[in-house]
């Protein structure tokens, strides 16, 4: 008994053309460059967020502490901007009654946007009130993400 044997068609094609393999080759890269852009937006959007949680953690360990020590005249608790990406924070660090300042930088891709010639300063005193009143500050990232942070007095 011999098998009969079934001819494969020589007709057929082997692979792909070069027009196909281009075609998928730039859509990859397509898909790709979006992913690779939106990635950098959300990475930039945290280092906003980030900074904006960092200066609101020292606003918030500022208004205990003032609270604390019951902080009146040059003894109170202060947050003062003194750079487009530092910040002066004037609390008792260690808990020992005296008053120290602490130079506090944001990430690289973050800044402060402000009028120098009055940069936001909240002073706090011993009721917890913002000496200056009404207080923002405004984080904005390199791509243009903004946060916002506002006291008020």
């Amino acid at each position: 008994m011999q098998r009969e044997r079934k001819s494969i068609p020589q007709n057929l094609n082997q692979g792909f053309s070069l027009p196909e393999v281009m075609i998928v080759v730039m859509i990859v890269g397509i898909v790709t460059t979006l992913s690779l852009m939106s990635v950098a937006k959300s990475q930039s959007s945290l280092y906003a967020l980030n900074a904006a949680e960092t200066l609101k953690v020292y606003l918030e360990k500022a208004f205990s502490d003032a609270k604390r020590r019951r902080a009146r005249g040059s003894d109170r608790a202060k947050i003062q901007v003194t750079g487009t990406n530092t910040y002066q924070v004037t609390i008792d660090f260690n808990g020992d009654g005296v008053v120290e300042t602490q130079t506090v930088s944001l990430p690289g891709k973050v800044t402060f946007v402000y009028n120098p010639a009055e940069p936001p300063t909240a002073t706090i005193d011993w009721r917890g009130t913002v000496a200056e009143g009404n207080i923002t500050f405004n984080l904005k990232s390199d791509q243009n993400q903004t946060v916002e942070l506002e006291l008020t007095g």
